[in-house]
């Protein structure tokens, strides 16, 4: 028999049409004897125009919905001839269905009219009836065998509920109910299914039972969702069945069939609860496990109201996760706020059996998860690291969360946080650590981590905190509940061992003395280095040599160390060196002895074990006084480059300030960012913060005094080199003084003295000048090393303008002109042969 073909049009299209329509569609598409001639629905002009090209004896059906019962309907004559033409009339508001046709005899009638009232004995077809159970794949059945029985039970319970749902005469399901099927439930109890359907869904449950016994959560999303949140098996059944609208499609209109509104594609409490048992009694048991609401499986949170129609939904970063994704729930939007997302640096340069040991031995205590494990101590970063490499090492995924990214947040949101990470921890076998390393903490941070812990506990799950200082944590959970870990400052050999793996991976040799002068140079911690090695590593050439690599990786060194600085300063980088400083014999051999100070500070204060003698801290402190241009400012900086590190010259201007407190803050940040760079700090005009503190007498004096004093107390504290330099030393505070290591006068210079600052000054190709010329230009005017170079400055410029070498005409000009700015005479510069 040539299949029937059908047209689906409507008069005027909006929401009840197209929802009439779908449902016919869906319906149509499981006849294999019914062909559709278009895939949408028509408009009344386009139906002509579809039927054009038929064969008169084609078996053909319009469906025409009529959804504001216009007289206005296509008419027979209006359309090609089609003997076997059947015009379908839908009305939806008025609950009628009328028929036309061409050429319908009575015979023709009858098997209408019996077709439409049913066979005897056997139930009318319905739209919502799902499909066959999927089978899925030999993949899934392999590999997830409880979610193929979880699908075949949701199958044959969908089964039996539609079974149920019976459409009367004059329903259209999803959209009508008639007055006999309500009053039937209402009067009467649920028709009962067939025999055959109650069988295939006892034998569904027990599958899913056993298989759910038999499971590994391990493989399994489903049983990990069942063991690991400790959920009763009524709250996980009802997982399933909020999940099957989003793993297939059809039992979406499974679900608005019975729901009796198939614009709705999501269960509802009271719906699902019918289809697990009797309503009340499923209802009380969920209340009474609360787990969905605890762990927000589906969108609640516990002791909220929660209405019987509102649909049930699996939250989609867990729909992801149970079905194979396995990093869905670290994406979850609610989360990803708090979480790190990338490893914290520094692991792959921890190499020593002993941070091998530590690291195994941290996971350890992790992996307990009794008790809150707290990192404390000032090398936060190492702490990291090694975290890091315990996971590495034993494959287990960390959950870093930042408390500094939960600032600002409310309670409820902080709740749901540690929730949330309960959750994961729980589900995917991470374990939690919080980092709490603030740099800057503050009253409300002590909520934050209260509420965030306290949320954790909750949950059953413990985690690490890395906290500097435990006394926060311990206020928060109980001194009864933390295992405390202290870790010191890293030591040179931490820092060498560092740097000789950073050095292998980039492919050349350090020594163990030369690592250790680098990390005495540079003391960064263990993540500093680490991006220093990576930046290293993405500059070095693929040819480069071992003195190239070694010079790169210095570089990024200094880099590294100059990222961290406070913005109240500004690096300089050294350009002199200590034998462009000009100075008296002895003093400048104090110069040398401040290198020696700084760079064999680890033998002497910890081989040799004075640091334990020291009270306060292991920096060197220096203060060079003199007048203006003797060369303060020069010998700074040839220091720091014959130490290697750069040098930050403290900025007045931005560090003092009117408002109270921030100066400390500010000397504070610089003096901190100094010492994790190992970058030298010079303070030039030093009598400006060190001054004398004076009587009080008002408000300005007593803070002036706390500021000096501040400064001092954190001046005894710095481990690095700060270089002071001041022109009037009796103007400082004398209880500074004796807080200095080292107290270096640069005097004016001599004539020998000048002498060499003026060979110096002048580049050998720049001038013409002889040396009877230069002795006398050293012994007829006193000026410093500053001057001198301002005068040879000018000189250049004004011989460059000439077109020639820099002469004495030049040089008298220039001097003449430096004299007359400082208010001295002038003087009269004969050449050597034209003197008297």
């Amino acid at each position: 028999m040539n299949p029937l073909r059908m047209i689906i049009a409507s008069m005027q299209p909006d929401l009840v049409a197209d929802l009439v329509a779908q449902g016919m569609f869906a319906a149509v598409r499981h006849h294999a004897d019914i062909e559709l001639l278009a895939d949408r629905v028509l408009a009344t002009d386009e139906v002509a125009a579809a039927l054009v090209g038929l064969d008169e004896q084609s078996r053909c059906a319009l469906i025409y919905i009529d959804n504001d019962n216009s007289a206005d309907e296509p008419s027979l004559e209006r359309l090609p001839d089609c003997s076997a033409l059947v015009v379908v009339r839908v009305v939806p508001d008025a609950y009628a269905i009328r028929v036309d046709a061409q050429d319908v005899g009575i015979d023709a009638l009858l098997s209408a009219v019996a077709l439409l009232s049913g066979e005897p004995g056997r139930p009318p077809r319905q739209s919502g009836v799902p499909p066959a159970a999927p089978s899925g794949t030999a993949a899934d059945k392999g590999a997830r065998p409880l979610l193929a029985a979880a699908m075949a039970w949701i199958h044959a319970l969908m089964s039996q509920a539609v079974e149920r749902r019976r459409v009367l005469a004059g329903e259209l399901p999803g959209l009508t109910v008639s007055h006999e099927a309500v009053r039937l439930m209402l009067d009467s109890d649920a028709p009962v299914a067939a025999a055959g359907q109650i069988d295939a869904l006892g034998r569904a449950e027990a599958e899913l039972v056993a298989a759910l016994d038999a499971a590994d959560a391990d493989t399994e999303p489903l049983a990990a969702l069942y063991r690991r949140l400790g959920l009763d098996l009524v709250e996980w059944k009802l997982v399933l069945l909020a999940l099957a609208p989003e793993i297939d499609r059809r039992y979406q209109t499974c679900i608005g069939f019975l729901l009796d509104d198939m614009g709705q594609r999501a269960g509802t409490l009271a719906l699902f609860a019918a289809m697990l048992g009797e309503p009340a009694t499923v209802r009380r048991r969920l209340a009474a496990a609360g787990r969905l609401a605890q762990w927000r499986l589906l969108g609640h949170a516990p002791g909220a109201a929660l209405p019987s129609d509102q649909p049930q939904r699996v939250d989609p970063c867990v729909v992801d996760w149970l079905l194979g994704r396995a990093d869905a729930l670290g994406h979850d939007p609610q989360l990803r706020h708090a979480l790190r997302p990338l490893p914290w640096p520094g692991a792959p340069l921890l190499r020593r059996p002993l941070d091998r040991a530590d690291s195994a031995h941290l996971l350890a205590a992790l992996r307990e998860g009794t008790r809150w494990l707290v990192l404390a101590g000032a090398d936060a970063a190492g702490w990291r690291a090694l975290l890091e490499l315990g996971a590495q090492a034993q494959a287990m995924p960390l959950q870093r969360c930042e408390l500094a990214r939960l600032a600002g947040a409310d309670r409820a949101a902080i709740e749901e946080t540690g929730v949330r990470l309960a959750r994961q921890a729980r589900l995917a076998g991470c374990a939690v650590v919080l980092d709490a390393a603030l740099p800057d903490w503050q009253p409300a941070d002590a909520d934050v981590l209260q509420t965030l812990l306290a949320s954790l506990s909750a949950c059953g799950v413990r985690c690490a905190v890395v906290a500097p200082d435990p006394a926060r944590v311990l206020a928060a959970t109980g001194a009864d509940q933390v295992t405390l870990r202290q870790r010191p400052e890293p030591d040179a050999k931490a820092r060498a061992a560092a740097l000789l793996a950073a050095a292998h991976d980039l492919g050349f040799a350090l020594d163990m003395d030369t690592a250790s002068g680098i990390g005495a140079a540079f003391p960064l911690r263990i993540d500093g280095l680490a991006l220093a090695a990576a930046l290293a590593a993405a500059r070095a050439r693929p040819d480069a040599g071992p003195e190239e690599l070694r010079t790169t990786l210095s570089c990024a060194l200094r880099e590294m160390a100059a990222h961290d600085i406070a913005p109240m300063a500004h690096r300089i980088v050294p350009r002199f060196e200590l034998g462009d400083v000009i100075l008296p014999r002895e003093r400048h051999a104090q110069l040398t002895e401040i290198v020696a100070n700084v760079r064999l500070a680890s033998r002497v204060l910890d081989d040799w074990r004075f640091g334990e003698k020291m009270p306060y801290g292991r920096g060197v402190a220096v203060l060079f006084h003199g007048v203006s241009g003797t060369g303060k400012t020069m010998a700074a900086q040839a220091i720091a480059r014959e130490l290697g590190i750069d040098i930050f010259a403290l900025d007045l201007s931005r560090v003092v300030s009117k408002y109270i407190g921030e100066t400390e803050k500010n000397i504070d940040a610089v003096f901190s960012g100094a010492q994790r760079s190992g970058a030298a700090v010079l303070i030039d005009e030093a009598d400006a913060l060190f001054g004398k503190r004076s009587e009080v007498k008002d408000a300005h004096d007593r803070y002036a005094n706390i500021e000096v004093a501040y400064l001092l107390q954190r001046m005894e504290e710095f481990e690095g080199l700060a270089i002071l330099t001041t022109n009037v030393r009796q103007n400082l505070d004398t209880a500074f003084l004796r807080r200095l290591r080292f107290v270096i006068e640069f005097p004016r210079p001599d004539a020998q003295a000048r002498e060499s600052i003026w060979r110096q000054c002048l580049p050998d190709e720049s001038h013409c000048l002889g040396a009877d010329e230069l002795r006398l230009l050293a012994r007829k005017v006193e000026l410093s090393g500053g001057h001198i170079r301002q005068v040879t400055l000018r000189a250049a410029f004004a011989a460059a303008a000439a077109g020639s070498l820099i002469d004495m005409r030049h040089v008298a000009l220039a001097m003449n002109a430096e004299l007359a700015k400082l208010g001295l005479p002038t003087v009269n510069l004969e050449p050597v042969g034209k003197a008297a």
